[in-house]
């Protein structure tokens, strides 16, 4: 059996449709308990975010930046 209890899996994409965004960070364990990806991570986020409002349902969506900061606390 394989334990991925130390594993972290996190989508990558430049998309701007917003249905698209939405449906995938709808998927992630910030919204839905039991997912499979940890994190959708944008490579420019603040661009989608000035479309389609960060503040809300794109609140979890993580920069590239964000991304390198959580490493420090993978093991």
């Amino acid at each position: 059996m394989c334990q991925l209890d130390n594993h972290r899996f996190f989508g990558v994409t430049a998309e701007f449709m917003t249905a698209r965004l939405k449906k995938v960070i709808s998927q992630t364990s910030a919204v839905r308990e039991n997912s499979v990806i940890n994190r959708l991570v944008h490579l420019n986020p603040d661009l989608p975010g000035e479309l389609l409002d960060k503040n809300g349902e794109l609140r979890e969506m993580w920069s590239l930046e964000q991304m390198v900061e959580d490493s420090y606390n993978w093991r």
